[in-house]
């Protein structure tokens, strides 16, 4: 955490990451590898994939989903240029059929893993060194075909790509460190992130909600999670920590008319629907809304603030695939990708590649 979120700066970073390189804190990897790494949670399949650099820009090959904020991307990039390394994976997630890549994979996880830990959230990680040049080469030639979708890292993938234009001469700034992971058995699970509305009565917001969606008030559902889940169309929960109103049936129209440019990709997205048409044109809220990844955070947060938790279905990862294959940006933090990587168990410092 030292490093990728630096309490003292990016150059007090990089001066922490070279100290730990000289101690043998961090050990360098002498042969070229890949990494297999697998995450599971209790109860849930493992998500898998590997760890490698993907070249750039990789235009066409690698598309976002979702737009970036300029001074976050900014962040990013500063302390990519000071400490010369990449410090954690982005996640990319492909489709396809199984091929190679997915066979070794399963022939490696029969094996010990070089790290295995349990996180204090209750996530296993384990993973694999893979230094085969036939494997490694295998991989490669797999994964070289693939379209991907940026499941996790928008604003680090942005910096790789501001570094590369920076440095402008070639050199190991041409690659950038990413988890590749299958959409299939393996593949990332998708979150909804939910909004909260500090201040918004909830008597208020379901009044000013009429004429764009149909709301009735609903006892608290034991599980809002799978009520979402259920619903086969548009639905969103509002609450305030004490009542609860459903909002079904939106006028996908008048929700979107602030951006009638991107009105029809986004008709289905439940979360541009509430971002577009209730924070930032009923509610004026786009500038105070808050962000959180979990039902209980969520309500919690509205209780605390004198808010609205506004609950929304997660978009199904077919359906980001999709849009981003086609070029759509999704809303700003629209979904949640989990589990994530754990930071510090792969880096990736330019001082030992070649050019």
């Amino acid at each position: 955490m030292h490093l990728t979120l630096p309490t003292f700066g990016a150059d007090d970073a990089a001066r922490r990451l070279a100290l730990w390189r000289r101690d043998g804190t961090f050990v360098v990897d002498q042969a070229p590898a890949l990494f297999l790494y697998d995450l599971v949670e209790a109860g849930r399949v493992s998500t898998r994939g590997w760890v490698g650099a993907v070249g750039l820009p990789a235009a066409g090959v690698v598309s976002p989903h979702e737009a970036t904020v300029p001074a976050a991307v900014a962040d990013r990039l500063a302390l990519l240029a000071a400490t010369q390394a990449d410090l954690e994976p982005i996640v990319l997630t492909f489709d396809g059929e199984p091929a190679a890549a997915d066979e070794l994979a399963h022939r490696y996880v029969t094996g010990p893993p070089m790290i295995d830990l349990l996180d204090g959230g209750g996530v296993r990680h384990r993973v694999w060194r893979v230094v085969d040049p036939e494997h490694v080469a295998a991989v490669r030639a797999d994964l070289a075909g693939r379209r991907t979708v940026i499941a996790d890292g928008h604003h680090r993938w942005a910096s790789y790509l501001g570094h590369q234009r920076d440095r402008g001469d070639p050199g190991p700034w041409d690659r950038g460190l990413a988890l590749l992971v299958p959409t299939g058995d393996h593949g990332p699970q998708v979150h909804a992130i939910h909004r909260v509305v500090p201040g918004l009565a909830l008597r208020g917001a379901a009044a000013s909600v009429s004429g764009v969606f149909r709301a009735e008030a609903v006892d608290a559902p034991p599980d809002a999670v799978a009520l979402l889940a259920d619903a086969h169309d548009t639905a969103v929960l509002l609450t305030d920590g004490t009542g609860w109103v459903r909002l079904t049936d939106p006028d996908r129209t008048r929700l979107l008319a602030a951006t009638p440019e991107r009105a029809d990709d986004w008709r289905d997205l439940d979360v541009a629907l509430v971002d577009v048409g209730l924070v930032e044109d009923l509610w004026d809220a786009a500038d105070r809304v808050l962000l959180r990844h979990s039902v209980e955070s969520a309500v919690a947060t509205a209780r605390e603030t004198g808010g609205v938790a506004v609950l929304v279905r997660p978009t199904p990862a077919a359906t980001v695939l999709d849009l981003a294959a086609r070029g759509v940006l999704m809303p700003r933090k629209s979904t949640l990708f989990v589990p994530k990587p754990r930071t510090g168990l792969v880096l990736r410092c330019f001082a030992d590649e070649p050019a």
